[in-house]
């Protein structure tokens, strides 16, 4: 016959059930370290003074560009631990949808061109703020841009040179797993180099965090 402190020592020692707890899962679920995006990049290029550099010339040309709007992506890879992280690496391609005029200083004809613009950041200070599925980030650093001017007529394209001071701020909305959406506001100013109107503009798109 089994004892009675036999039978409570065999209860004691039998393990217990598992239980589960769905919402601390959850939020387990979304506290990631590492995430990749690929973001569609509207931006709006101020209307304001250029400096172009031309081939065979280190001399810029300068004169005034009008605004036009540019479209393109923006891939990202970036690191956060609970609230602090970094964007380690952000590469920026966009295009304009026409031609517009840059008209050089002293009364030269205006030059018809297309603009394209190139831009890269690196270990941008991130920090962000989470909340079950959803997450606010801001962002903000220094970048290089450079932006390509070919004109219509066929004539070497023109470049012009910056490094600028970008940030960036938005939404993340997790889906499943790391798999999240993205709204966010853009802007950047040049400090240095060249001379390159202030932009700014909406990024949209996926990334998937890990």
């Amino acid at each position: 016959m089994i004892s009675t402190f036999t039978l409570l020592g065999l209860l004691a020692a039998t393990p217990a059930a598992p239980t589960t707890e769905p919402e601390a899962s959850t939020a387990a679920g979304y506290a990631r370290a590492w995430d990749v995006s690929a973001l569609a990049d509207l931006q709006s290029l101020w209307g304001g003074s250029m400096g172009w550099v031309q081939p065979g010339t280190t001399v810029p040309l300068s004169g005034g560009l009008p605004g036009t709007g540019l479209q393109g992506v923006r891939l990202e890879v970036g690191s956060s631990d609970q609230y602090i992280g970094f964007s380690l690496l952000g590469l920026q391609v966009a295009r304009g949808g026409g031609a517009v005029d840059f008209t050089p200083d002293g009364g030269a004809p205006a030059v018809p061109m297309t603009v394209t613009r190139y831009a890269l950041a690196a270990f941008q200070p991130r920090v962000r703020f989470q909340y079950w599925r959803l997450q606010a980030f801001a962002q903000a650093g220094l970048d290089f841009l450079m932006l390509l001017g070919q004109p219509t007529d066929g004539a070497s394209p023109m470049r012009a040179y910056s490094l600028g001071v970008a940030g960036r701020a938005g939404l993340r909305g997790f889906i499943i797993w790391g798999l999240f959406l993205e709204l966010g506001y853009s802007a950047r100013l040049g400090v240095a180099f060249g001379q390159v109107p202030f932009q700014h503009g909406l990024l949209a798109g996926v990334g998937y965090a890990f």
